[in-house]
């Protein structure tokens, strides 16, 4: 039988220092993949919460226009003033 080849220090010393580049790398590219995450989850969640409160000022617009216009109507039809009667009558 053939006996293993002994492992000079040359050797040993390569393939420790390729051993602790390829950790050292490894343990830089989690720490900034989970800092990514981190960042894109944060940002995401700024971006659907400015989202949402504009969204929410826009509708309050909108339909605070509308809710003026059912007011003044309101008020025109307790003064007398609007008849939904005729209007159905002359758009006949």
């Amino acid at each position: 039988m053939i006996s293993p080849r002994p492992i000079s220090t040359r050797s040993a010393l390569l393939m420790m220092l390729l051993a602790l580049v390829f950790l050292i790398s490894a343990s830089i590219l989690i720490v900034v993949d989970i800092g990514a995450r981190r960042t894109m989850r944060d940002l995401s969640q700024r971006y659907i919460d400015q989202s949402a409160d504009q969204v929410q000022s826009e509708m309050g617009h909108f339909f605070g226009s509308i809710e003026e216009f059912l007011n003044i109507s309101r008020a025109w039809w307790e003064a007398g003033i609007l008849d939904y009667d005729g209007a159905r009558t002359c758009s006949a």
